[in-house]
Formats: C-alpha cells, sequence, structure tokens
C-alpha cells in the first residue's frame, strides 16, 4: 500500500527534527568539558613594596597671643603678609588691668633674677667648701707624711737610747760620754730655740698672705739645708777622727738623719705654699705647739743628763736615768706608731668631706639652671604683658580679626560661645574681642603665623608594619580633600612606644613632604604608602596567580597546553605582582583562572590583569585535579 504524499512529507520531517536535535546534542555534550585559562607570563621587571597608613596633617601654625589688654591702637600687618621673627604685629594702649598685670610680670622677673643670684652665690660657696675639703685632704696626706718622719725619727732615738743603755749599765761613765752628754744638751737647747721662734712666729704667719708665707718657707728651707750641711761636715769629721768614740759616731749619725728629715719637710711646706689657707697656717700653729713643748722636754731631759754626770763618775742613779730615757724612748715610739696608723683614718675622713662637698656642689649646680630657666620663663611672662605685640616665629600672617579700636580683654567666657565676639563699647563704636575658647594660660589669640617650613603628616601605622618602617624612606601622599593629586615625602620620625586602643597597637609615624604646598592644611585626613623595599631585573607574577597549603607553595603553568602544579619560592610582594625567587623562568606561563564553559564561573577569585598585559584565554585539554588554580593570596602571605 502506498504512502499518501502528506504522510511522506510528516515523516521526513520527523527525521529531519531528530538529526537536528542529535546533532545539537551531539556538540553540547562534546563543549560541557572544555576549559578555557586566563594566563600571564612571567616576566623581569621591578618591584616596589610598601605598606599603607592613614593619619592626618599636622599643624604647622603657630598661633600669637597676648596677656596684654586694653585698646588695639595700630595695626603694622594685614592677613597673608610675610613676617620675621620679632617683626611687630600690632599695638594695644594697655588699660588698667593690663598695666597691673604688666607691673606684676615685671615684679616676677625681678624676683626670678634675685633667686639666680643667690644660687649662684650658694654656687660659690659649694666650690669654697670643696677647695677648703681638698685642702684638708692634702694636708691629712702631707701629715701622715710628718707622722712617718716622726716615726722614723722615733725609732732612731730608741737605738740611741738602747745604745746608751748597754754602754753605761755594766761599766762607769768616761770622758766621751760626758762630753756626748753636754753636746746632747746643747743640742737640745738649739732646738728648743727653734721651736720656740717657730711657734712665736705662727700667729704671724696666719696673717700673711700666700707670697709672704712663701718667703718665710724660703728662708726656713734655706735654714735647713745650712743646717743638714753642717750635720754632716760634724758626721764626715767624727768618722775620719781616730778619738771619736762609737757612742759619738752615731750622735752625728743621728743628727745628720734629723737634719735631713727637716731639710725635707721644710721643702715640702714650700713646695705647697701656694695652697696653704688660714685654717692650714692655724692647724701649722698647733703642729709647732706640739713640737715646742716636745722641745721642752727633750731639753729638760738632756740638762737633768748633764748635771748628773759632768761633775761626778757614773752612778747608780745615772745608770737608772739611762734605763728611764730608754723607757721614755720606747713611750715615744709607740705614741709615734700610733699617731702614724690613725693617720689613714683622717685621709679617709679628709676624702668623705670632699666627695660630700662636690655632691653639694652639683645640687647647687641644678639649682642654678632652675633659677635661669625660672628667669627665662618670667621674662617671656613679662614679655606677654608689653603693649607691643611682635610676631613669635617668620611666616605668613593669618586669622588676623582685628580692627584699630577693637577692645581686647583678658576676661574668658564660662559658656561654649564663639571666641572674638563684638559688642559696642562705651558709645565709642569700639568692638570688644573677649577670651572665649581662645582664651587661657597662654593668653588671648590675635592672629596665627603659618610657618613657612614643608607641611608634616603623622600617621597611625599596625603593629606588623612598623618594623619595616625606617626613618628616611621615600613615601606617597594623598589628601581625602584633595582628589587625584599625590605627594611625595620621606619618613622623619617614628614613636615606638605605640598606644593601644580596643585591643589594637598602632605606632605614630611621621612624614615630611617634599615640598610646600598653600592647599594643604591642619588635620586634613591623609593617607599614605611608605615604600619600605624595591628590587629590579626580578622575575615577576601576579600576586594572585600562586596558592600556598601549609608549607609550600605552588604556581600553576600551562606546559604543551596542559596545566601543571609547580613549587615556587617567592620574595617580596607588591599591591599586584610577587617576585619569584626559584621555581620558574622568564617567558614560563602561568594560570590565572581558569574559566568553564558550561559554568562561566571562574574557579579563582577576579584578575586585575584580565584583559591586558598578562595574555589571554587558552583552550585546554581538560579539568585537572583541585579544580580551580591560582586564587587570591591570603594576607598571612604577604608578611
Amino acid at each position: 500500500m502506498k504512502l499518501s504524499t502528506k504522510r511522506k512529507s510528516m515523516l521526513l520531517a520527523v527525521v529531519v527534527i531528530v538529526i537536528v536535535v542529535g546533532v545539537l546534542t551531539y556538540r553540547a555534550l562534546a563543549n560541557r568539558d572544555q576549559i578555557e585559562y586566563r594566563t600571564a607570563k612571567v616576566e623581569r621587571g621591578m618591584i616596589i613594596s610598601s605598606i599603607s597608613a592613614s593619619g592626618q596633617i599636622a599643624s604647622n601654625n603657630i598661633p600669637v597671643t597676648t596677656q596684654a589688654t586694653g585698646i588695639v591702637k595700630k595695626i603694622y600687618v594685614k592677613e597673608g603678609d610675610i613676617v620675621k621673627a620679632g617683626d611687630k604685629l600690632l599695638t594695644i594702649e594697655l588699660d588698667k588691668n593690663g598695666q597691673v598685670a604688666k607691673a606684676k610680670a615685671w615684679a616676677s622677673y625681678l624676683s626670678a633674677k634675685s633667686a639666680l643670684e643667690s644660687a649662684k652665690q650658694s654656687n660659690l660657696v659649694a666650690k669654697r667648701d670643696i677647695k677648703s675639703a681638698e685642702i684638708d685632704l692634702l694636708n691629712a696626706q702631707q701629715s701622715k707624711l710628718s707622722l712617718q718622719r716622726e716615726l722614723t725619727l722615733a725609732k732612731s732615738a730608741l737605738v740611741a737610747a738602747q745604745d746608751a743603755w748597754d754602754a753605761v749599765k755594766d761599766r762607769p761613765i768616761t770622758d766621751a760620754e760626758r762630753k756626748q752628754k753636754e753636746l746632747a744638751l746643747q743640742a737640745a737647747q738649739h732646738a728648743y730655740d727653734l721651736a720656740q721662734m717657730k711657734y712665736d712666729n705662727a700667729d704671724a704667719s696666719i696673717s700673711l698672705d700666700v707670697e709672704q708665707t712663701k718667703l718665710m718657707l724660703k728662708k726656713e728651707l734655706e735654714s735647713a739645708k745650712a743646717a743638714r750641711e753642717a750635720a754632716q761636715d760634724a758626721y764626715y769629721r767624727a768618722l775620719e777622727s781616730t778619738s771619736t768614740t762609737e757612742a759619738e759616731r752615731r750622735q752625728k749619725e743621728l743628727s745628720l738623719q734629723a737634719a735631713q728629715y727637716a731639710l725635707e719637710l721644710a721643702q715640702m711646706k714650700y713646695d705647697n705654699a701656694d695652697k696653704d689657707t688660714t685654717a692650714t697656717a692655724q692647724q701649722t700653729k698647733l703642729s709647732l705647739q706640739r713640737e715646742l713643748e716636745l722641745a721642752k722636754a727633750a731639753l729638760i731631759a738632756a740638762q737633768d743628763a748633764w748635771d748628773a754626770v759632768k761633775n761626778k763618775p757614773a752612778s747608780d742613779a745615772d745608770r737608772k736615768q739611762k734605763e728611764l730615757a730608754l723607757q721614755a724612748a720606747q713611750n715615744a715610739l709607740d705614741l709615734a706608731q700610733s699617731k702614724y696608723d690613725s693617720a689613714d683614718a683622717s685621709i679617709e675622713r679628709a676624702n668623705l668631706s670632699v666627695s660630700i662637698a662636690k655632691q653639694g656642689a652639683k645640687s647647687d649646680n641644678s639649682a642654678v639652671e632652675k633659677a635661669k630657666a625660672d628667669v627665662d620663663a618670667a621674662w617671656l611672662a613679662y614679655q606677654a604683658t608689653l603693649p607691643t605685640v611682635i610676631a613669635p616665629v617668620s611666616g605668613r600672617v593669618a586669622d588676623l580679626n582685628l580692627v584699630v579700636g577693637m577692645v581686647i580683654s583678658g576676661a574668658s567666657s564660662s559658656g561654649g560661645g564663639s571666641s572674638g565676639g563684638s559688642s559696642a563699647q562705651g558709645g565709642n563704636g569700639s568692638s570688644s574681642l573677649s577670651g572665649g575658647n581662645e582664651s587661657g594660660s597662654g593668653g588671648q589669640k590675635v592672629a596665627t603665623i603659618i610657618s613657612d617650613n614643608r607641611p608634616i603628616a603623622k600617621f597611625n601605622v599596625s603593629e606588623v608594619d612598623i618594623i619595616k618602617v625606617r626613618t628616611g624612606q621615600k613615601a606617597t601622599i594623598t589628601l581625602d580633600a584633595l582628589p587625584g593629586k599625590t605627594y611625595t615625602g620621606k619618613v622623619v620620625g617614628i614613636d615606638r612606644t605605640g598606644t593601644v586602643s580596643s585591643g589594637v597597637t598602632t605606632y605614630l609615624v611621621t612624614i615630611q613632604f617634599d615640598s610646600d604646598s598653600d592647599e594643604v592644611q591642619p588635620n586634613m585626613a591623609a593617607n599614605a604608602s611608605i615604600i619600605t623595599e624595591t628590587k629590579d631585573n626580578v622575575l615577576l607574577i601576579p600576586s594572585n596567580a600562586s596558592r600556598s597549603v601549609g608549607n609550600q607553595t605552588t604556581v600553576t603553568v600551562l606546559k604543551n597546553g596542559q596545566p601543571q602544579q609547580v613549587p615556587v619560592t617567592l620574595g617580596l610582594y607588591s599591591d599586584s605582582q610577587v617576585e619569584v625567587v626559584s621555581g620558574l623562568s622568564e617567558g614560563d606561563e602561568v594560570v590565572i583562572e581558569t574559566l568553564s564553559s558550561s559554568s562561566q564561573q571562574s574557579a579563582s577569585s577576579s584578575s586585575p590583569f584580565s584583559g591586558g598585559g598578562f595574555g589571554g584565554m587558552r583552550p585546554g585539554g581538560g579539568m585537572f585535579p583541585g579544580g580551580s588554580v591560582g586564587g587570591g593570596m591570603r594576607s598571612s602571605d604577604r608578611h
């Protein structure tokens, strides 16, 4: 049975539809697994690492204030004028309150000057105390040397007394011994006469000046030299004479030693004459008084010894006298030893006195410095009450809201109203500038001097970034109030103490602009990018081309159209790029993001390099394990 033409046509249409649907279905299934990659090539270039911080412009303005009150009589400048430090700005005719304030400030200045003079006088006294203590120390040291000589002489006297005792205790006295006693008596008499003369002259020495004292000591030194030479001649003659006994030789030797010690003492006194003071002369008098008393005792002992032997042979009494002389010499030695042993304690006390005096002088120096500061402060306070107001620094005049005839009052407003309010005064048409919010301990503000220094901005830097900041680093600055403008500067200061707010620690960094700008005003909001490090001729990839898992960082590289995971070592980061230290070569093609034709969804975050400069879409051969590649860089990867 033959089909009709209509049914044939319908059957043909169905066949065609089935074929078309099949083709479309096949094509859809074929394209479902097609993957495309957005890539970039590894390139060489420079990378700049920086940190960002926010802050504000610091004030470069210096307020001009005055404590003077009255009527503005003359204004020497106008808004915008350039002035130098010390230039006149305006003159005020002082009212009664202003005159009183000026007088009080002057009185305070005079009082501060008087206190400074008192501090200086105290300082001079302290310095004299140091000098006196040093002289006492020197005297103690010289006294020790003198006591050392006395100790030596006492030992020699003991030896002589022992020799004398040994010579007479078992035999009768000889004519030579009588002669020795006579000579000893003469020597004692001379010693007594010399001690008496020195003691009598002690009072005169106290009132003599240094030059007169040196002359006297020079004469004593010459006398001591002559006495030493005479004793030396006598000793040599005794050695050469065959009739001289051993006792006489011994006596001559002791006389020579005594003369030598006397010469050394006189030389020391003369050398130190420039350091002598009235106190030293008084101590010398006491020393001479002791020498006089000892000379008297020695004279009496010698007289007794002479009387005992001059007209009669040696007796038991004479022997007893020798024995007592030996005992006396032993006691004298013990006393000299004790005095010498205590000399170190005297020196130690003198040293302590010097230290105390120096400490006192140091305190007085601090008092003088404080007094000087008080004088400076009092002078500045007085200047603030003067009728002529001057520029405190050089710069440009601003905020000059004054006119001739305006009344400047020192009274401050207790309310929160604006400063500088004007009101009629006494019907004369003048206006009044009262304290308001600008009044205070610094005085009434009458103008502002804008410093000609370059602007300064202060920024808060996080505790993570502050370790990278160093003084001298370059920075770029933008201001919210001046969009589209970028300024350059450098880090000039870092406050490493830091502040904590709501558990967050920040550090203040100061940046100075490289150039001045009239548009930059105090307290404007600012943002800074501080350049911490730069590298040139290094391998670079987009910063979102890497991913980190654990301690390993990898990059997806296309090789022969197939993606491969490559471990890399990264270095310096910038906002959009990262340095590749190892793992890649120049020209390698890295995957930024993966695109699927079925979903057209990126397997990674959108790249700032899409469609520009780092390659384009590349077809691939299928999905690789792990799905998407690249991905945005975590904040922890940057530090």
